[in-house]
C-alpha cells in the first residue's frame, strides 16, 4: 500500500496516470486497488473516462476493479451518464471482488443518483418462488440473476 500512497502523492496528471497504469498489474488484492485515490484524477474526468472503460475492459482483475471503483467515486455525482450503469452491468467475470465492486457500484449509484432504472418484469426464478426480484431495478436485477442465482 505504500506504492499507492507513492502514486496518490503525484501533482501531475500524466505522470500519475502512467505510474498508476504501470502499478495496476501488480495488485493482487481488494485493499490495495481501492486504497488508490489520486486526488490529480478528479481534476481531468474527461480525459479520465476513456482510461476508465479500458481498465474495466482490462483481462486483470484488479485492474477491472479498479476501473470500476473510479466510475463510482468519480461520475455518479453532476458527470453521472445512464451510459455508466451500462458500461458497468455489460461486465461478465467471475471473480468474487469483481462481482462485489459491481454490486457496491449499483448500490451507490443507487443511492446517489436520481436516475429511474426500469422495474424488472420478471418476479420468479425458475422454481416458481418469488425472491422479490420486482424491487430490483432492471439492469441491477438482470446482473443479480446472472450472476447469484441459486
Amino acid at each position: 500500500n505504500l506504492h499507492t500512497f507513492l502514486i496518490e502523492q503525484i501533482k501531475d496528471y500524466d505522470e500519475c496516470l502512467q505510474r498508476l497504469e504501470a502499478f495496476l498489474p501488480y495488485v493482487d488484492n481488494w485493499s490495495t486497488c481501492d486504497s488508490m485515490n489520486p486526488k490529480v484524477l478528479k481534476r481531468h474526468l474527461p480525459e479520465l473516462l476513456g482510461r476508465v472503460k479500458i481498465w474495466i475492459s482490462s483481462p486483470h482483475e484488479y485492474t477491472c476493479r479498479c476501473g470500476i471503483g473510479v466510475l463510482m467515486r468519480y461520475f455518479l455525482d453532476e458527470y453521472f451518464d445512464t451510459e455508466y450503469p451500462e458500461l458497468v452491468s455489460s461486465i461478465r467475470r467471475d471473480e468474487y471482488y469483481v462481482k462485489m465492486m459491481v454490486a457496491w457500484y449499483f448500490a451507490t449509484a443507487l443511492a446517489e443518483t436520481d436516475v429511474q432504472f426500469p422495474k424488472n418484469a420478471e418476479k420468479e426464478n425458475a422454481d416458481g418462488k418469488d425472491r422479490g426480484s420486482d424491487q430490483l431495478d432492471g439492469k441491477i436485477g438482470s446482473f443479480v440473476k446472472a450472476n447469484y442465482s441459486e
